[in-house]
């Protein structure tokens, strides 16, 4: 059985003999946007009937098996089997940008290609990935409406066909559908509209703004192709089109360059596996029998193969070891490069091993030309060539807007244009929305579009990091958020990676609608649970009107009450009338009962009558009509008579001139 780390994300095997049980909370609880397939035989019931049960098993059998190795081909997870079915996941539990395209894909061809008649249904939405029953299978499932709908519509599919809702359609822009008449689906509120998927279209957007970026590409790799070996370094923030600018480059080489792209480097993954899988696929062939027949001396050799995993030991102290590591990575690159001029993209190095930056500060030999990505600087100045990619200018986000939306009238573009920020990302998300002004009303579907994909890239206590500093909002107090992360680590990861940043000694997010999005992945009872932590905080370092704040988000409203009436109290009696009205009024807005009501309000009379405030001592009175209110109403009376009399004798006193 496998299960994953609740601390690291990465898989735990256990052979399962041990006989303990695995706890509940050690198994992944988590929202996620995902696309959802469900797969199933038309008319089985009769084939059943018609058919002997081992005949009946194996046609089912191999029909299932086919169709899990489409949902796989294209990069989903078998959630469960049923029956004569299968419910598929993609977006769990990691997603990519195509998850929603993907698993249309994957239902048309698991329908096409089924060997008994078969229908598929798709659709989109949030999720909770949890565990079932007693929690004791080591493995999760996905409940949400998303994953009921997907059902309804492959069951009021006929043989042959693929039924989607309308929001994955939505994120799928390039594709071939038919709208169907308006339906009702058992459980699913109003009618629907389903459409019939036919296919993805052949379109290619072409890509705007970067003309200099691509002239500046092609400068370096003529260069790279007269032997001198080239690094040019992409920097830019979350969104603003390095990967993609750098693939499209890499997509269109001219001919008898070769590109490849590297496998990811994570610093939670081992980096001699990474290097091995990055020679594995530069040389298309065994690894260690290349290794032996290259003309590296045998230092290199060694080193190189260690480097990579071939040699359990290392071949040298550490210090000569880094320093044979990194020649023997030059020298291997420019042999590679002797037959044809090579082109090597490096993704998201602001996560890589500290080697690999290390080993990249060294300019590459022979004809070779490394591309990079990276959301920070990481370069020295002079080691290596830094392209920063901005965000977009204003000409460049509006023709995005006009290619990526043609339906749309010019001002939807400019309010797109003006939304996004000039971030390709965010312009590419946003054009998957509903079309309409406000883009909150459907930021679920192109927030985790965008953004889901990326904090699946974060170790997972990070990620939940991020979603905690999300709940707390923006400028909350660095010593509470360090407190309710257990430390300095994984707030530094998140502004390394570039997700947040510091606006003096604020915290903000550093991406358009991150926090937004981030809100949409957490569950009630996770973000009270934060909230209370961090008002005993605030509570435990005398920040009162804070932690009264975060009880109040978190529905505590009695004790929320306590506190802003405490607070208003402090201020009175310290000589602050106005500020602590403020409180006052605060208390009042969530006030748990009539009593505690009346009993705020001739407090505030109380005090105000003593400072001689009688007409404000009133407004706080006017809905009270008890015995002690009516008591404080007539004193207050008396109080605005008395200093009318008053006025009036020093008017007498003191007669005007005029």
């Amino acid at each position: 059985m496998t299960m994953r780390c609740p601390d690291c994300g990465h898989y735990v095997y256990d052979a399962g003999n041990c006989g303990c049980g695995i706890s509940e909370h050690a198994l992944v609880h988590e929202r996620r946007w995902v696309s959802v397939v469900f797969f199933d035989l038309s008319r089985f019931s009769e084939f059943a009937l018609e058919n002997p049960l081992e005949i009946t098993w194996r046609a089912v059998r191999r029909t299932l098996s086919e169709a899990a190795t489409q949902v796989r081909r294209y990069g989903g997870h078998v959630d469960k089997y049923l029956g004569d079915g299968l419910l598929a996941v993609f977006g769990a539990p990691r997603s990519r940008e195509n998850d929603a395209g993907a698993a249309l894909e994957a239902a048309l061809a698991m329908v096409t290609g089924s060997p008994l008649p078969a229908r598929a249904g798709v659709a989109s939405g949030l999720v909770l990935r949890a565990p079932l029953g007693d929690g004791q299978a080591g493995s999760s499932t996905v409940l949400g409406p998303a994953v009921n709908l997907a059902q309804r519509l492959s069951q009021a599919a006929p043989p042959g066909e693929v039924w989607s809702d309308a929001v994955t359609l939505r994120l799928v822009p390039l594709c071939r559908h038919h709208p169907l008449e308006l339906q009702v689906f058992k459980g699913q509120g109003g009618p629907l509209r389903p459409h019939r998927y036919l296919g993805l279209e052949e379109r290619i957007h072409n890509l705007i703004g970067r003309e200099a970026e691509i002239l500046r590409l092609h400068e370096a790799l003529e260069a790279a192709r007269h032997g001198l070996g080239q690094h040019l370094a992409l920097v830019g923030p979350l969104g603003s089109g390095k990967t993609h600018l750098a693939r499209h480059f890499l997509g269109h080489l001219p001919a008898g360059v070769r590109g490849v792209l590297a496998p990811r480097f994570s610093r939670e993954g081992s980096l001699r596996h990474s290097l091995y899988l990055a020679l594995h696929k530069l040389i298309e062939g065994d690894v260690g029998e290349w290794l032996g027949r290259t003309p590296l001396p045998p230092s290199l050799k060694q080193a190189l193969a260690y480097s990579v995993g071939l040699l359990p030991q290392a071949p040298a102290p550490k210090i000569e070891l880094e320093r044979l590591m990194i020649e023997g990575w030059l020298q291997l690159l420019a042999l590679l490069s002797e037959s044809q001029p090579l082109v090597i993209l490096l993704e998201d190095l602001h996560a890589a091993d500290p080697f690999l930056i290390q080993l990249l500060h060294h300019r590459p030999r022979g004809r070779v030309l490394l591309l990079s990505t990276s959301r920070r600087n990481l370069w020295e100045a002079g080691s290596v060539e830094v392209l920063t990619v901005a965000p977009l200018d204003e000409a460049g986000t509006l023709a995005c807007a006009r290619e990526l939306r043609p339906d749309l009238e010019e001002a939807a573009h400019q309010i797109l244009a003006l939304k996004s920020r000039g971030l390709p990302l965010m312009l590419q998300a946003l054009s998957r929305s509903q079309g309409n002004q406000d883009p909150l009303a459907d930021l679920a579907a192109w927030g985790s579009w965008a953004y889901q994909p990326r904090l699946d890239s974060l170790p997972r206590p990070a990620r939940s990091a991020l979603l905690c500093i999300a709940v707390l909002g923006e400028g909350a107090d660095l010593a509470l958020v360090r407190h309710l992360l257990n430390g300095e680590a994984h707030l530094h990861r998140l502004v390394e990676e570039g997700f947040l940043e510091f606006q003096g000694e604020r915290l903000v997010f550093a991406a358009p609608y991150l926090r937004e999005t981030a809100l949409t992945l957490v569950s009630p009872e996770q973000a009270k649970r934060w909230w209370l932590e961090a008002a005993e905080w605030c509570q435990g370092v005398g920040q009162l009107e804070q932690a009264a704040l975060y009880l109040s988000m978190a529905g505590e409203q009695a004790a929320a009450f306590r506190l802003w009436r405490l607070v208003a109290q402090e201020r009175w009696f310290r000589g602050r009338r106005a500020e602590a009205l403020e409180a006052y009024n605060e208390a009042l807005l969530i006030v748990p009962s009539p009593a505690l009501n009346r009993s705020l309000r001739q407090e505030v009379a109380r005090r105000l009558l003593e400072a001689g405030q009688a007409l404000q001592a009133l407004s706080w009175l006017e809905t009270l009509e008890d015995e002690d209110s009516e008591h404080l109403k007539t004193q207050a009376r008396l109080q605005i008579q008395a200093q009318k009399i008053t006025q009036h004798d020093g008017n007498i006193l003191h007669p005007g001139t005029g």
